[in-house]
């Protein structure tokens, strides 16, 4: 959690750290078309209907992760539904990463929101 590194860095380690754990080779060209698909993932189909039930009951929504506010907004708008969250916030924005407990502090803060509101729903 200390020793940061963008989270693009760590999503392309993890491939050659899989790659050379499975014996698997990739040109350089497969590496970053795989690399470039994680850009563009689509969410599962009742992931738009659920997350607009629970914006019109009221909840405020946002995407929170490790990844950078630019990646996690071009992931949103690819599976159409980056309209029903009120905006993104990355623990990259302080140079660490989840389940670091500053990481879910900062999220608190720039939600404006308390422990005793806030839920964190997991999508992976």
């Amino acid at each position: 959690m200390q020793n940061y590194q963008n989270f693009s860095v760590c999503t392309s380690n993890a491939l050659d750290y899989t790659c050379s754990f499975y014996k698997q080779h990739l040109s350089k060209q497969q590496r970053l078309a795989l690399l470039d698909s994680y850009r563009t993932l689509p969410a599962f189909k009742d992931v738009q209907a659920g997350l607009a039930e629970l914006k019109e009951a009221g909840y405020r929504l946002y995407a929170f992760s490790n990844g950078s506010t630019d990646a996690v907004e071009t992931l949103l708008v690819a599976a159409g539904i980056r309209e029903l969250f009120l905006g993104v916030i990355s623990a990259n924005d302080i140079q660490s990463f989840k389940p670091n407990p500053a990481v879910y502090r900062h999220f608190l803060t720039e939600s404006n929101a308390s422990e005793n509101n806030a839920w964190l729903v997991s999508s992976n």
